[in-house]
């Protein structure tokens, strides 16, 4: 077994040899102990011994009793199983020689200076890390029932060492927004130490942070009156600073911090400028931020539509909006892979990159996904920051990208059904129909400007019923009227009803072809299957009979395959208010268009080349 002597002085004295606890003889060969142990292998003079023993009267004897007394010391370490000579005899007194021998106040002293490199490399994860370790030694106070004047009074650099790391510890969690946690380690310190401006600061903070203004404002009060009171002074200019911030509401970073904050993740993509209506969804949205920032659950909206419904649009117009409420920075990730990887993969690579926004370099990346969901929670938690996760494909995709921290919000848009996508923590959850015709007039105006509207009135209402409230499709007819100012909207109406097809309504715009496929695409074999056959029938709308016909199904399976096409907005169910039942179905026109056209046949045949029209049935 190797041969080990270790000490542990934050705290009660212990000395332990082989693993094995030793007791260093009687009260004054305990203080001998730690007055060669606070030297640091230095060379301790008999008379300074004599001093931390007896004071400023030490004994005739005195020098007697400290030979006697390390005699005794040397054969109890020996007697233990240290072979190795500690304590040597060196002129004019003693010496303990620490090589080989593990002290607790070194290692102490060790990480905290380490833990400064790291702040220097900007490294601030890694600095905490660091600080958590050195603070966790600490059992009490240094030498803790050590009576002796000298002992105390070598602790006091120790223990200013100590309040140091709890305040560099307390700024850098401030840093990486744990505002939190930082509270609740500051809150017991500040009692105990409540001059120290430093700390005072960082909690003032930590409450204005985590939404708790007034808390911060009475923990200024405090602090002054105690140093008014008890030294006759004001706070200190950073203290000063501090407050004054918070009365107007500012943003502040804390000059205790010895390396600057990084700035807030803002991830958001720019809003689209042509945004018109869904003032109703806007503000149903806005009930994301009525629940106080310190539940333990976080707010979640899902936003969910058929292809072209503008999803991502009311989302990201919302979260500019929003800004505000989360200052702590904004993630997005459109989720959507369309590189083959599994939706594993693709949040486990989210979760990566979420991570490095957030202040972790990349050798401390966890490379396991369950670690990296902890580190991201650990890092969001206390934190108010707005993550908008787009296009998600279910829950299992979004459960590891999801805070634990009940500051944070969460807005979610799916093409996919409430069913798969919904998590069951839903604060709100919004169903995206499509525009009314004056809005979508006004959509194509705010582009084009409304005289050109103004100059052809038919074609304009031709080309909003073949948009059919889509907005992306609207803006997209759009745009190609704007970059053509010498077509009509009739010219663009009949081009796209003469060409039958979508990749321009490449009359419009390829990212409309592309948000039908990605929808499609993304179809079991029977629902996609199912969405071409009716996508031929002559009769729009269609009820179930009509349809299970073409598809040579019972009544109760076509049901089943039309639902699933209505939850993703390839179809719509007609409403008969009057009996209060989805009677028949609506395949909308673009889609119609897309389905048929020969070029884009291709692609969706391409997609499930085997068994295309044969045997709906077929499993998925």
């Amino acid at each position: 077994m190797e041969n080990t002597l270790s000490f542990r002085v934050l705290g009660p004295l212990e000395m332990r040899i082989n693993g094995q606890k030793t007791k260093p003889g009687g009260p004054r060969q305990h203080i001998i102990l730690s007055i060669l142990l606070l030297a640091e292998g230095r060379v301790v003079s008999i008379d300074k011994l004599a001093e931390g023993i007896w004071g400023e009267n030490p004994p005739i004897t005195s020098r007697t009793q400290i030979s006697i007394g390390i005699a005794g010391l040397r054969k109890i370490i020996r007697q233990a199983g240290w072979d190795t000579d500690l304590i040597t005899t060196v002129t004019p007194g003693y010496q303990l020689l620490p090589d080989g021998v593990t002290i607790d106040s070194a290692d102490f002293t060790r990480l905290v200076r380490e833990s400064e490199d790291e702040i220097r490399r900007e490294n601030t994860l890694g600095a905490v890390d660091l600080l958590n370790k050195a603070i966790s030694l600490w059992r009490g106070k240094a030498f803790a029932g050590i009576t002796s004047q000298l002992v105390e009074e070598g602790c006091v650099e120790l223990e200013e060492l100590r309040l140091v790391a709890y305040e560099s510890r307390s700024s850098m969690q401030l840093v990486l927004g744990q505002h939190h946690t930082a509270a609740i380690e500051l809150v017991p310190f500040v009692r105990e130490n409540p001059l120290r401006e430093r700390a005072r600061g960082d909690l003032m903070l930590a409450h204005y942070r985590s939404g708790r203004r007034a808390e911060a404002l009475a923990v200024f009060r405090e602090g002054r009156n105690h140093l008014v009171e008890e030294l006759g002074i004001e706070p200190g200019p950073d203290l000063q600073r501090i407050h004054g911030a918070i009365l107007r509401g500012e943003a502040v970073v804390s000059r205790g911090c010895k390396t600057s904050a990084p700035s807030a993740p803002s991830q958001i993509p720019p809003a689209i400028p042509s945004f018109i209506g869904r003032d109703r969804e806007m503000s149903l949205l806005n009930e994301l931020l009525a629940a106080p920032p310190d539940n333990s659950a976080p707010a979640i909206g899902l936003v969910t539509g058929g292809p072209g419904s503008g999803k991502t649009s009311l989302a990201v117009r919302w979260a500019h909006t929003a800004t505000e409420h989360f200052p702590d920075g904004q993630l997005y990730a459109d989720l959507a892979d369309r590189a083959g990887r599994s939706q594993t993969e693709r949040s486990e690579e989210v979760l990566a990159l979420f991570l490095g926004a957030l202040g972790v370099p990349p050798d401390r990346l966890p490379p396991e996904g369950t670690a990296r969901t902890a580190l991201y929670r650990t890092m969001l938690h206390g934190r108010r920051i707005l993550i908008l996760l787009d296009n998600a494909e279910s829950d299992d995709q979004l459960a590891p990208l999801l805070p634990g921290s009940g500051t944070c919000g969460v807005l979610v848009t799916s093409r996919s059904s409430y069913r798969e996508a919904a998590t069951g923590n839903e604060t709100l959850h919004l169903r995206l129909t499509e525009l009314s015709a004056d809005t979508s007039v006004a959509l194509l105006a705010s582009i084009i400007g409304g005289q050109r509207l103004a100059d052809d009135p038919a074609g304009v209402r031709k080309l909003v019923t073949l948009c059919e409230g889509l907005p992306l499709a609207l803006q997209a007819a759009g745009i190609q009227l704007l970059a053509r100012p010498h077509w009509t909207a009739s010219r663009l109406v009949h081009r796209v009803e003469a060409e039958r097809r979508v990749d321009g309504v490449s009359q419009f715009d390829r990212e409309l072809h592309d948000s039908f496929t990605l929808t499609y695409s993304r179809l079991r074999r029977p629902v996609a299957a199912a969405f071409r056959r009716v996508a031929k029938l002559s009769r729009n709308p269609f009820d179930v009979a009509t349809a299970a016909a073409a598809m040579n199904l019972d009544a109760f399976t076509t049901e089943d395959l039309l639902e699933q096409l209505v939850d993703v907005g390839l179809l719509h169910a007609v409403i008969y208010p009057r009996e209060g039942t989805a009677a028949e179905y609506r395949i909308p026109a673009l889609l119609k268009v897309y389905a048929a056209q020969e070029r884009t046949g291709g692609a969706l045949h391409a997609i499930y080349p085997q068994r295309v029209e044969r045997g709906l049935a077929t499993s998925g």
